[in-house]
């Protein structure tokens, strides 16, 4: 676990060295840092340690907001990382696209009674149908647990305290991993891009009509996908996490690995990603003791 810990400090620190003239960095292990003077309210990310789906969770203030729900049989891990930041019920859950690995699970915790929330943030249309989606299933549950539906386009805004949420979404591509929504998350200097499941059209999309610059990001879709160098060169990131294990990411890692981005594996253990505004602390806890023998699970 030592280990481990250093190697992600030595990751996070060599940010430092790398791109000094992009500006003042922001993204430090928390091993390597300060801590937080608790003089100003914290943002926090945490991102549950899953494979082959997605699941995150932004906490803010007493609010909560859960970023795709994973699938049925995560039910655990999400509990665990619910358990960990203190969040027995949501404000709000925001699902980037209605594929059952970024939904079951948080329907089936609504239909057990295991979580409540107060509404649901869809960018789809509610009658929405195609293989692997339960975008009617979702509207259903959401109606019998009376969490209200809010539907969410590319331009919106999603209300957080004093969090700025952008949302966006390209259409040039009607798949729906494509269609997938992208929050933009500011909070004072520091920045997080939530990618959902985009794929290369949509990424090109969104490079050319928005400034995605921001010092953290998700790899989109688990990082099993084409990883646009257009994309990563107007995001600029500091630090990437991929939500997925490493044996079929290979592709996307090269990407970051070529232009000396540091990333790391979620599914190593979860991450925790807490920022006051001025500054990122990342912190991971590795909990499975057969991922630290893996020797293809490394941080760069």
């Amino acid at each position: 676990m030592k280990h481990l810990t250093r190697l992600l400090a030595l990751v996070l620190c060599l940010v430092t060295l790398c791109g000094a003239a992009l500006g003042e960095k922001h993204v430090f292990a928390a091993s390597s840092s300060e801590p937080f003077d608790g003089s100003t309210p914290l943002l926090t990310l945490y991102v549950c340690p899953i494979y082959g789906a997605d699941c995150m969770l932004i906490t803010y203030e007493g609010m909560s907001m859960m970023i795709d729900g994973g699938l049925d049989n995560q039910i655990e891990d999400i509990q665990k990382m619910l358990d960990e930041a203190g969040v027995d019920h949501l404000d709000m859950f925001v699902n980037s696209h209605p594929h059952n690995d970024h939904l079951l699970g948080f329907l089936a915790m609504v239909e057990q009674g295991l979580l409540t929330a107060d509404a649901f943030y869809t960018f789809f249309p509610h009658d929405y149908t195609e293989y692997t989606v339960s975008q009617m299933r979702a509207m259903e549950t959401c109606k019998e647990a009376g969490i209200k539906v809010i539907d969410v386009e590319d331009g919106s805004t999603i209300p957080f305290g004093d969090v700025d949420i952008r949302c966006m979404q390209s259409r040039l591509n009607k798949a729906v991993n494509n269609l997938s929504g992208v929050l933009h998350v500011q909070y004072g200097d520091c920045t997080l891009l939530l990618t959902g499941d985009i794929d290369g059209s949509a990424q090109r999309d969104l490079a050319k009509r928005y400034d995605l610059h921001c010092d953290i990001v998700k790899c989109p879709h688990h990082g099993i996908t084409s990883l646009e160098w257009a994309f990563m060169k107007d995001i600029t990131p500091e630090y990437v996490f991929i939500p997925h294990g490493s044996g079929d990411t290979q592709m996307d890692q090269d990407v970051l690995k070529k232009y000396k981005i540091p990333f790391g594996f979620a599914s190593w253990g979860m991450l925790k990603m807490t920022t006051d505004g001025t500054r990122w602390l990342v912190e991971q806890h590795v909990t499975d003791p057969k991922l630290q023998k893996d020797k293809r699970l490394k941080f760069y």
